[in-house]
């Protein structure tokens, strides 16, 4: 039994005020590319796992939809035998997902978004070889109650609560029912002591976290919600496959879908498969001058050229709109942020002001390059973005405007 586990793909995500849609339709290709060539081979996948977080929002782009679709049609013309599982995480509108889902499962295609019959499992695979696979969605408060409580404190609250209760009567329904096959989990859940990233939703306190202890009784638990790949637990039984791309510059820029393969109800062999983003993330820290202007660092720059770049700026002031500036060299700059203030940075930044104040102030013959001086050091770290005679030209202009000032006026 061979398994393709990917999950949190976020279609419709902006990343910065920019849409992903061109990054999100080069690792469906790549999961694309996986499945069928595997098939080619003649040793195809069983299955396509995905636990949540199929979309970015409930409300999903257009573009968002048409990726998804276009994936979808793309499997059931070229790999009609594959088995498809796509859940709920909490990024989905459930109602949205779960449309035409009831045409789709016809189709092998499986997408679950509530808790009604999550303890039926769809088997996949053939006689001697099959595998049993459950489905649980992000967990909503009250979604599950405690069968075996009075009826007035049935409901089940927190995450832990909710998916105890469920991995319970899933694994007693599947040990009654099919007591010799490998049993698959696909959840959407924050499992406790597992790494996270800088663009996982956020909650208030550890409701939201359960004890990975839970997924022990599973031949497999596909889990979604983290964006890092990584196990769970301590029996390697359970594994995040992470999310396909780096959602945020504090996000591990390395990737990957996992290939899992189970023999019988032993643990499965789990095989990171990496994805090649189409553009890669870079955090850049320094001066103004290593990115911009005639100092610029030249091998940083071809070698960042086509990744989506944040600047982390060291200098005491910052110059006026960089982010165009920085385009020039990296025409994918998103974020431009200036370094937290470490001992010295706020001496430096009044030891900055006191020039400014002491050249404005002083009656000098030299006083508008001064000026000016300051002016280059702001407004692009140092010195013209220009050569020659554009150079030449600004600075005329400068020094001409600087002649009709009352500086006096301006202390």
């Amino acid at each position: 039994m061979k398994l393709l586990h990917t999950s949190d793909w976020h279609l419709g995500r902006i990343f910065h005020e920019r849409p992903l849609a061109e990054d999100q339709a080069h690792f469906l290709d790549q999961i694309f590319g996986e499945l069928s060539a595997a098939d080619a081979a003649g040793r195809p996948y069983d299955a396509l796992l995905v636990p949540g977080d199929i979309y970015d929002r409930p409300v999903p782009p257009t573009d968002a939809v048409r990726l998804l679709s276009g994936f979808l049609q793309r499997l059931r013309d070229a790999l009609p035998a594959l088995e498809v599982f796509l859940l709920a995480g909490n990024h989905d509108s459930a109602s949205r997902l779960s449309f035409a889902a009831g045409i789709l499962a016809s189709q092998k295609i499986h997408i679950c978004t509530d808790t009604a019959g999550f303890t039926t499992p769809t088997i996949i695979g053939a006689e001697g070889g099959a595998a049993a696979v459950y489905q649980l969605p992000f967990l909503s408060p009250g979604s599950i109650s405690d069968e075996s409580a009075p009826a007035a404190e049935q409901p089940l609250r927190t995450q832990q609560e909710l998916l105890s209760e469920a991995c319970r009567r899933i694994q007693a329904a599947h040990q009654a029912r099919f007591p010799q096959m490998p049993s698959v989990l696909c959840a959407h859940a924050f499992a406790q002591s597992a790494h996270t990233g800088g663009s996982e939703r956020r909650f208030i306190g550890t409701a939201e976290q359960v004890d990975a202890a839970l997924f022990d009784g599973f031949t497999y638990a596909a889990l979604g919600h983290l964006h890092k790949s990584q196990p769970c637990g301590r029996t390697g039984r359970a594994f995040y496959s992470g999310a396909p791309l780096a959602y945020n510059f504090d996000d591990p820029p390395d990737t990957s879908m996992l290939r899992v393969e189970l023999n019988g109800t032993d643990a499965p062999s789990v095989e990171k498969i990496p994805f090649r983003p189409l553009h890669r993330i870079a955090r850049l820290e320094g001066p103004f001058q290593r990115f911009y202007g005639a100092g610029a660092d030249r091998q940083l720059i071809a070698e960042h050229k086509d990744d989506y770049v944040q600047i982390v700026c060291t200098d005491p002031v910052l110059p006026q709109s960089p982010i165009p500036l920085l385009r020039k060299n990296f025409p994918l700059a998103l974020s431009f942020i200036r370094k937290a203030s470490e001992p010295g940075a706020a001496s430096a930044a009044a030891a900055s002001l006191e020039e400014r104040r002491s050249v404005i102030s002083s009656n000098d013959g030299g006083k508008p390059e001064k000026i000016y001086a300051l002016f280059l050091k702001d407004a692009y770290g140092g010195s013209p973005p220009q050569d020659g005679a554009l150079a030449d030209a600004e600075r005329a202009l400068f020094l001409k405007a600087a002649e009709q000032y009352s500086w006096e006026e301006s202390t």
